[in-house]
């Protein structure tokens, strides 16, 4: 080596190393990221599974036996499970289903909701299930 070179090549080093870093550091950070949204998406998939389960017993008429709040772990993941139901009316003036009213003449759907969240998330189904006898029926809508 020449004199004039001296401490250049632990310089190079040193910056070979800097230059290293800055490059990895967005590349680690894309890793985490990617990695914290297939988790959530996987919570979410078997959140739909276990509403789903829920709309099934209920659109074969067992909705009756379903437990209005009730919790299901997957995963080491803990899901709460809420289930709502209720008597509709399809209103044509909104376009959409409101509560039975007492003086409503229009056919009644009756539709239940399932909730299912976890950690501060949630996702919600519905359907539309053998409806009750009059007498046994709620006045709620739970849409």
């Amino acid at each position: 080596m020449f004199r004039s070179e001296n401490g250049f090549a632990l310089l190079e080093a040193i910056l070979a190393v800097v230059l290293l870093m800055v490059m990895l550091i967005p590349v680690a950070r894309l890793v985490s990221d990617s990695s914290r949204l297939s988790g959530y998406q996987r919570a979410k998939a078997v959140a739909y599974q276990i509403a789903n389960s829920y709309l099934s017993e209920a659109e074969a008429g067992q909705w009756q036996s379903l437990p209005s709040k009730s919790t299901e772990t997957e995963g080491g993941v803990t899901y709460t499970v809420t289930v709502t139901e209720g008597s509709c009316v399809y209103d044509q003036n909104k376009q959409g289903l409101t509560s039975v009213g007492n003086s409503s003449s229009s056919p009644v759907l009756y539709v239940v909701d399932v909730q299912v969240s976890w950690s501060g998330h949630a996702v919600s189904m519905d359907a539309e299930v053998p409806t009750l006898p009059a007498n046994e029926a709620s006045n709620s809508c739970p849409l």
